[in-house]
């Protein structure tokens, strides 16, 4: 049985992920998608508004809607009196004008009559007690001073989000502001998780002796789709060779293919031997622990990425390789809200010629490693990050600030 060579070099975890992010190239197919779904998409041209926002003058207090001109001289001592010619709400539609001595009362967001340039908030006026229908102004108001004009929030023809904008809850909002129901964003990255192993049953069929239930397939595709990929889940492939190539040959829309369990050496681990026959290992083995044996190659235009078979050195490996490769395809940014500077809350022995991948939870400025041993699925689920540890074979101290990368 041959290996590649590589497997028994490892490459650093430097090194590796800058493989990974070299060959994920940025998506260039678009679709048209309903506003609704377009959350943490990534927008595929600039959006220009075809309309002002807000398209009339409106009121940005309750009030009267005034001619400024006319409560020039008003005070408390000598209000100015002005009759209320009408009421106008916001939604309503109004053809309303106004002319000297004239007011309209005003709600928040109601359109200004013609003639009015100014809103009087009404604590600053009192009812006339010797005019029915009409209210005494207690304070002057400049032109356009509690008016919102138009256009004074987005002006027509000007560009409201951008091509390559990932769309927020904000953007989304700003895009129904100007009326777009629909916008053009980049596909999302394939991800096809494809389960390998004859021991291996899908969760909810019963088990028979020797088998385990499939935690890797489900928790790498939650990842994915966390990182905002179109993820699905292919059938379990059987531990021989063919089936394992037919498996890969037939996700032929995939752009990326992640397996787990069948890139360590050994007699029924077949992954790189399929990729070497049909395609390229672009790297087998990251000098990190656990998660040696990870493994990139290609066939044809699709990258198939090997995840160790353990729980918690894959879901770490996941967001060490798989993460950004979807980002890239995906023309995501990364974010750095993702870190977090904290403390060793017990020591940790390093490993000599391997980063250590720790599996951490956060308890306040505190680091608490969670780490029993790569195939415990305690691990992953008592963590809520990990921390990369240089090698050193010596000890990592209580104590020591740590970068903690949250899942």
């Amino acid at each position: 049985m041959s290996y590649p060579e590589s497997f028994w070099k490892p490459i650093s975890l430097e090194k590796a992920i800058r493989i990974c992010i070299e060959n994920s190239v940025p998506i260039e197919d678009d679709e048209s998608i309903p506003l609704e779904e377009a959350l943490a998409r990534v927008l595929a041209e600039d959006v220009t508004a075809g309309i002002d926002v807000p398209s009339f003058a409106r009121s940005a207090m309750d009030g009267y809607a005034v001619r400024s001109v006319d409560v020039q001289s008003a005070s408390p001592k000598h209000p100015v009196a002005l009759r209320i010619k009408s009421s106008v709400f916001a939604g309503d539609p109004t053809r309303i004008s106004i002319s000297r001595g004239e007011c309209v009362s005003i709600a928040t967001g109601g359109m200004l009559p013609k003639g009015a340039d100014a809103v009087v908030m009404v604590e600053h006026t009192k009812a006339d007690m010797t005019r029915e229908g009409s209210v005494q102004v207690l304070q002057p108001v400049s032109k356009g001073e509690h008016v919102i004009l138009p256009g004074s929030d987005i002006r027509r023809g000007s560009v409201v989000v951008r091509k390559g904008d990932r769309l927020s809850p904000a953007k989304i909002g700003a895009l129904s502001a100007i009326g777009r129901s629909a916008v053009r964003v980049y596909r999302r990255p394939r991800i096809v998780v494809m389960p390998t192993g004859n021991e291996v049953v899908r969760p909810g069929m019963k088990l028979k002796s020797g088998q385990i239930y499939d935690v890797n397939t489900f928790t790498i595709f939650s990842a994915a789709s966390s990182f905002g990929a179109d993820a699905r889940i292919a059938r379990i492939v059987e531990d021989d060779e063919e089936s394992i190539s037919k498996a890969i040959s037939s996700q032929t829309d995939a752009d990326i293919i992640v397996l787990s369990g069948g890139s360590s050496v050994g007699e029924k681990d077949l992954l790189a031997k399929v990729i070497e026959k049909e395609g390229e290992i672009l790297f087998h083995g990251v000098a990190i622990k656990p998660g040696k044996p990870t493994l990139l190659g290609r066939i044809g235009r699709t990258l198939v990425l090997g995840m160790p078979g353990h729980p918690t050195s894959c879901l770490s490996n996941a967001y060490l390789f798989l993460r950004p490769m979807v980002l890239r395809m995906g023309r995501m940014p990364d974010s750095p809200t993702w870190e977090l500077k904290l403390r060793l809350s017990a020591n940790v022995r390093l490993p000599k010629d391997r980063k250590l991948i720790l599996p951490v939870r956060v308890k306040g400025e505190l680091a608490v490693p969670t780490f029993k041993e790569s195939s415990a699925i305690t691990s992953m689920v008592d963590a809520d990050g990990f921390a990369v540890l240089p090698p050193s074979g010596s000890m990592a101290r209580k104590g020591m600030s740590i970068v903690v990368r949250l899942y």
